[in-house]
């Protein structure tokens, strides 16, 4: 741990010396400029000089005089101090047994604690303003221990602070040193001032600061012991103001309170009222590394309700963590609940500021106890209340009118910090809270007055939902707590009003539903029709909570006691009966419903209306036929939903019952929405929402909201979608209504997932998840862990994709009467086994398939149908892929589906345009676009135009081609679907190419490119990279195409592409060889041979070992040609396909055979060379280079009539192709050297027959 220590000399007593060479002396000159009377204008200079022998100190001719329990003798020039303890806590900042002495100042100095979180952004922000070029007074502020020490202390030490300053940064415990004069003596001590004899220590503290040449930096800590201690605040503040104007000091000042002391500009570290609270994450890792243990999975949650018990208040968390190390977090919290604030010390060590909370506390209840009576009466008021007081300064007055200077002692309570305002609510720390009302209790008279305050508030509150909750929020701990208190104490009329109003309110139901239980505890004031009620919105509010096995409990009871009353054959018993039966069968409806259990939710609905119609109660009849038809809706049993939907609404309207007819509105128009009737479903849907409006049922509006923007996204309204959303999500959020925020989050990942943003999507589906987990949603978690799986297959995760989408069926089987969720499940299945290549995906889909025939489900058939199509098209199989694709249509045609309609158009399409029908193609397609065009779909209009430009591009009218693929752009644009936009730019990159546009080709290249990199797919990133050097390498732009390659050869790598490694390894050494340098290229094309081989691709690995082969041969490195070139021609022989490639191997072999005059061997490769290159018809250049190398060698054989007949077919063949001129030339002028040789040879040999025949003669 580093410490800050002062640089100082040890002097004792005796030591009457000169000042050593180190020691800090001001030159005597300079001791003029100030005196202790004109810098503390309430202080007077000595009257004489001190004696030789005697000490500079500023108690000096002190004798006995007491300040306050602290007696202070002076013996021998130096100041005793000795404590009376009075039985309150006394603050060690008053000790000023040592104060004078450089041991105690240094002992007081704590070390720089290894332990530091949450504090960084802090830390950062001190260390910028310290280290820049302008003088910097930091503040760190705020209540005894929130850790405003431990920040400056890890100011002081970081490394840039340390290198601005060096050694010229000291730290001073101010709690030693209580006014002005005791300040001068700390500073002089720790700066290791030896003033000379007969000049006072403040000349010599002021002219040092002062004539520095190096800035000095003070850490004053501690330092409301001076700012506040009895009349020492003017001399305090002349001191550090004095200090503060010195260009070349800069301060940090840690004092309890929400303002530094003085008029200086301090900049302050944290809030307004001081250093905050730690973060919970922050406040986890101070406990974990304190406790040294780590907390997982249930320990964590548990950690997390300790630390919000301690309000992650920095000193209480460290106390705390410290009997961690013996005590499990269970017993902790006990110990919390028990006693409070008497755990937070440490065990065995005498109470200080640093070891017991409540001793820090008592230190500023002195300062308050001792400057402010009134301030102290408001204390125990302010600590009741657990959310403070929101909008204080026009809600004190309201409460308590009786006090007399209210505003300034709220003040007086600041300054101390032991409440601090946010946001203009007035708080207090959680064991600040606790240790007052442990200490004071609030009077009776003011308990009534915040009673009277709150019950007058709930009472005119607006009749708008959102509005009267938000207007609750800020005070509902306050009101719980008071309510519960009075009604546990005298249960009052105004109590059962206060507490029917504040029980509407959902997101408040946790603390709510305690005044409930208050209420019924107290069951001698309550008659029986009034318990009942009581019950039957508890039971709703633990329904609601998803406490459903108690809700399920206090049913029961209820029921039980309806049984015997029913039993009594007392007609008034009978009837009260009834409709308790009536009415607990409808909640227990409601709890099997939100539980997803349907049958048995059915069963308690129609049991609810049996009792309801017994005793003629027409209201709750209807209630239960509306929940009936909303779980037609779910089992998908649509026409028996939309009867009895429309049954209950035709009652609501005749009763005028609105928002019940509302959400009858709602679920009709979920039904049209099932069977895409879009326009009513709308219309509906907004009715519906208008009425929740009009009656302020913000819960309805949310609903209606969420399915506004569901229906928007099914019919691809993506942005439109989202809007309403996110507005649904705001009220459900505000309602704390987590089904909801549940099917918001779920609808946007639906989004996100369209326009590519799997990231976002996977992160808002796993939200959407984790709220249907809390809820006990579980048709909710399989919808999610659905989408997960289809977003992992979409990033290739295939593993994850399969587990998610078993953990879904698994769901949806447990609800029940979810057979359309299942099929999706096996069409999921389909999909991942179609990825894998798996045989299981044609069944699969034909289990989708009858499961969606079962149901009836006829878009799900059609869409098994039209997967089922696309496999036998993947085959080739077009007559069953056309037929298949021609039933799905009709299927969808009879589900008014357009949008199933126009796919299964454009898949003809495309099976056209595979079968180069390009007329009835393109016709196909016009039609899917046109009705694509007609619903807004953006993706199909755009895959339609893709699928055209395709068509044009073969057809060769580039210009159409690339019209068609900016069109498709434009639409993926408008989706936001960055993916399938890159993929346009590639695909009219390759289009520009081919017609020869090539500055548009790379513009379009590189769009694409960056594209790909900024949605992190690498392949087609690395894909574009690769293109790009080709197309510069043809351009001559070697080291741009060098770049190119290398970058993409990096991103296959990430990807762990081997075959995309190996073709950027083959570029690279082409280039590599070009320029000359062939022993890079062989090692490049050797690596990439490897890797070729790796994913099975032998004759990419052939092509590597000829071009080997061909530098070898260059090299005159014959033997490794030759195995090199022999390797790579096994391979091309093992497939018929690549004649050329063994032609060319030939070549190079009959060549090397020829270099090392192996004639015969090298017209044998050559002839084989020239049989292959007569059938193929390919590259006619290189079959003219293989028979004019094929001449030279029969040449060198002297075979002229061969080498004649050789050397003819090669200027046969470059005589056809433009451009090689200079090949001609060489033919025909070894065509007239084979003459000339053949003539003089004919020549020599009539010469010899000459000879011979005048020998004979």
């Amino acid at each position: 741990m580093q410490k800050i220590r002062s640089k100082f000399k040890f002097r004792t007593k005796s030591d009457k010396k000169a000042p050593e060479k180190d020691d800090k002396t001001i030159p005597e000159a300079a001791l003029q400029e100030t005196t202790s009377a004109n810098l503390y204008p309430g202080l007077k200079e000595d009257p004489a000089p001190p004696t030789k022998n005697a000490r500079n100190n500023l108690f000096e001719g002190a004798h006995d005089f007491v300040m306050d329990n602290v007696a202070i003798t002076a013996v021998a020039g130096n100041v005793i101090h000795n404590h009376y303890h009075s039985g309150q806590a006394t603050d060690t900042s008053i000790q000023k047994s040592q104060s004078a002495t450089l041991d105690a100042l240094e002992l007081a100095t704590p070390v720089t604690s290894k332990i530091f979180t949450g504090r960084d952004d802090l830390l950062n922000e001190a260390v910028q303003l310290l280290c820049s070029d302008k003088q910097a007074h930091l503040a760190v502020l705020g209540p005894g221990g929130i850790g405003k020490t431990s920040l400056a202390l890890h100011i002081a030490s970081n490394e840039k602070v340390a290198e601005i300053f060096k050694n010229n940064q000291y730290f001073i415990p101010c709690d030693l040193l209580p006014d002005a004069p005791a300040l001068v003596q700390g500073m002089l001590q720790i700066l290791n001032l030896s003033p000379p004899e007969g000049k006072d220590g403040y000349n010599i503290l002021y002219q040092y600061l002062k004539l520095s040449e190096s800035n000095i930096l003070l850490t004053l800590d501690n330092f409301e012991t001076p700012w506040n201690y009895k009349d020492a605040r003017e001399n305090v503040r002349n001191l550090i103001e004095k200090i503060a104007d010195l260009p070349n000091v800069h301060m940090i000042v840690t004092m309890r309170g929400p303002d530094g002391p003085g008029n200086i500009s301090w900049h302050k570290l944290g809030t307004d009222s001081g250093l905050p609270t730690l973060a919970l994450d922050a406040a986890k890792a101070a406990f974990s590394a304190f406790a040294n243990k780590k907390y997982g999975g249930d320990d964590s949650e548990k950690l997390e309700i300790l630390l919000n018990y301690l309000d992650c208040m920095p000193l209480a968390i460290m106390l705390t963590a410290q009997h961690a190390k013996q005590l499990p977090l269970n017993t902790l919290i006990r110990m919390w609940t028990q006693k409070k604030t008497s755990m937070l010390n440490e065990f065995g060590t005498k109470a200080g500021k640093l070891t017991s909370v409540e001793f820090s506390i008592d230190v500023s209840l002195q300062v308050v106890a001792s400057s402010d009576r009134e301030a102290l009466k408001l204390l125990p008021i302010l600590s009741y209340l657990p959310n403070g007081i929101p909008l204080w300064p026009d809600t004190v007055s309201q409460i308590w009118p009786e006090f007399d200077h209210l505003e300034l002692a709220i003040s007086s309570l600041l300054q101390s910090s032991l409440i601090f305002s946010q946001h203009d609510t007035l708080r207090m720390l959680s064991p600040i809270r606790e240790y007052i009302q442990k200490k004071y209790s609030a009077e009776t008279i003011h308990l009534y007055q915040m009673e009277t305050f709150y019950l007058s508030f709930i009472d005119n509150l607006p009749a708008d939902e959102a509005l009267s909750q938000s207007q609750l929020d800020p005070h509902f701990g306050n009101i719980t707590k008071i309510l519960k208190d009075q009604i546990e104490g005298s249960l009052q009329q105004s109590h059962f009003d206060a507490v029917a109003k504040v029980t509407k309110y959902t997101k408040f139901y946790s603390s709510s539903i305690q005044l409930l239980e208050s209420i019924l505890n107290q069951k001698s004031y309550l008659s029986l029709n009034v318990e009942m009620e009581m019950k039957l919105k508890k039971i709703e509010m633990l329904r609601w909570m998803g406490n459903y096995q108690e809700a399920i409990n206090m049913i029961q009871d209820i029921q039980r006691n309806a049984e015997v009353k029913l039993n009594l054959n007392d007609n008034s018993l009978i009837f009260e009966a009834q409709q308790l039966m009536a009415r607990s069968h409808q909640k227990l409806g409601d709890i099997y419903y939100y539980q997803n259990l349907y049958s048995e939710s059915m069963k308690a609905y129609q049991q609810g209306q049996y009792h309801f119609k017994a005793f003629g109660d027409q209201q709750g009849v209807s209630e239960c036929l509306l929940k009936m038809g909303e779980i037609h809706l779910i089992q998908h049993r649509l026409p028996e939903a939309m009867a009895m939907l429309e049954g209950a609404k035709i009652h609501f309207d005749r009763s005028g019952n609105q928002d019940y007819s509302a959400q009858c509105l709602r679920g009709i128009a979920d039904v049209q929405s099932k069977e895409r009737k879009w326009a009513e479903a709308e219309e509906n849907l907004q009715k519906a929402k208008h009425q929740f409006e009009a009656h302020g049922h913000t819960l309805g509006v949310a609903q209606c909201l969420i399915r506004l923007g569901d229906m928007y996204r099914l019919q691809q309204k993506y942005p439109e979608a989202k809007e309403l959303i996110e507005k649904a999500q705001n009220h459900c959020d505000l309602l704390e209504y987590q089904l909801g925020a549940g099917q918001c989050l779920l609808s946007l990942a639906s989004i996100y997932r369209i326009q590519d943003q799997y990231a976002l999507a996977i992160n808002t589906v796993m939200q959407a998840k984790l709220q249907y987990e809390r809820v006990g949603h579980q048709l909710g978690v399989a919808q999610c862990l659905k989408l997960c799986a289809d977003l992992c297959l979409l990033q290739d995760k295939k593993d994850e994709a399969k587990r998610h989408i078993l953990q879904a069926k698994t769901y949806f089987e447990a609800v029940g009467g979810q057979e359309n969720g299942i099929a999706a499940c096996f069409q999921s299945l389909a999909d991942i086994y179609k990825v894998e290549g798996h045989p299981d995906e044609v069944p699969m889909l034909l289990k989708a398939k009858e499961t969606f025939e079962s149901i009836p489900e006829w878009v799900g058939v059609a869409q098994c149908l039209r997967s089922l199509a696309d496999v036998h098209s993947g085959k080739g199989e077009y007559f069953i892929a056309r037929k298949m694709l021609e039933e799905a249509n009709d299927h969808f045609k009879g589900s008014n589906h357009t949008l199933g309609m126009a796919q299964c158009l454009q898949r003809l399409g495309d099976i056209h345009r595979k079968l180069s029908e390009h007329s009835d193609a393109m016709e196909k397609l016009q039609d899917a676009k046109t009705q694509f065009e007609n619903i807004g779909h953006h993706m199909g209009i755009a895959q339609c135009q893709m699928s055209l430009g395709s068509i044009f591009e073969i057809q060769e009218n580039f210009a159409e081609a690339s019209r068609m693929l900016e069109g498709a752009k434009k639409e993926y644009q408008t989706m936001r679907n960055r993916l399938n936009t890159a993929v346009c730019c590639k695909s009219l990159g390759s289009i520009y190419l081919k017609d020869n546009q090539v500055e548009k080709a790379l513009e379009s290249f590189e769009e694409a490119k960056t594209s790909f990199l900024e949605i992190n797919n690498q392949f087609y990133a690395a894909d574009c990279l690769w293109i790009l050097a080709r197309i510069n390498r043809f351009l001559g732009n070697i080291s741009e195409a060098n770049a190119y390659l290398l970058e993409a050869k990096k991103l296959y790598g990430m990807i762990k592409d081997h075959f995309g490694v190996a073709e950027c390894l083959e570029d690279l050494a082409n280039i590599s060889r070009m320029q000359g340098h062939l022993s890079e290229a062989i090692e490049m094309l050797e690596e990439a041979k490897e890797k070729f081989l790796i994913v099975g691709s032998h004759i990419k690995a052939a092509f590597c070992l000829q071009t080997i082969g061909e530098i070898f041969q260059m090299q005159e490195k014959f033997d490794e040609a030759m195995d090199h070139l022999n390797e790579a021609l096994n391979y091309f022989s093992s497939n018929s396909e690549h004649k050329l490639a063994i032609a060319q191997c030939l070549c190079f072999i009959g060549r090397i055979h020829g270099q090392r005059g192996q004639f015969n061997e090298a017209v044998g490769a050559f002839t084989k060379a020239h049989s292959i290159f007569q059938t193929i018809n390919a590259r006619p250049e290189e079959h003219g280079y293989c028979l004019y190398d094929c001449g030279l060698v029969l040449l060198d054989q002297r075979k002229y009539s061969d080498a004649r007949e050789a050397f003819s077919e090669a200027l046969e063949i470059f005589t056809l192709i433009p451009g090689f001129e200079q090949e001609k030339e060489a033919c025909t002028s070894l065509l007239k050297e084979v003459d000339l040789i053949e003539s003089e040879d004919l020549e020599q040999q009539l010469q010899v027959v000459t000879l011979e025949e005048k020998n004979e003669n």
